[in-house]
């Protein structure tokens, strides 16, 4: 199942094919590359703090690490998902839409 947003855009553009005779044009769009993030938020840091920081320091964050992430399509949060290594990279399961 596909969050309701992005269902709703693939509606749409299926929808405004049909009715106007370019439904072949539709499935190129469906190709365009849409970046995807994971935002975890980290504590302020001041500027200070900032330019001190050096190679190997590590800023913790005040998530757990068992709770899942929010999942962002273009600055629109899609889903949740937690982390994982795949293959010695990070990676993100999904764990739920919308």
């Amino acid at each position: 199942m596909r969050p309701a947003a992005l269902q709703t855009l693939a509606e749409q553009a299926v929808d405004a094919g049909e009715s106007d005779g370019t439904r072949a044009k539709w499935p190129m769009l469906m190709q365009v590359p849409v970046p995807m993030t994971v935002k975890i938020p980290l504590p302020g840091i001041s500027l200070r703090g900032l330019a001190a920081l050096g190679v190997g320091e590590v800023i913790v964050s005040g998530w757990a690490a068992t709770e899942e992430v929010p999942l962002f399509a273009s600055n629109v949060a899609l889903s949740w998902g937690e982390f994982e290594v795949v293959d010695g990279a990070i990676a993100v399961r999904l764990t739920r839409l919308g």
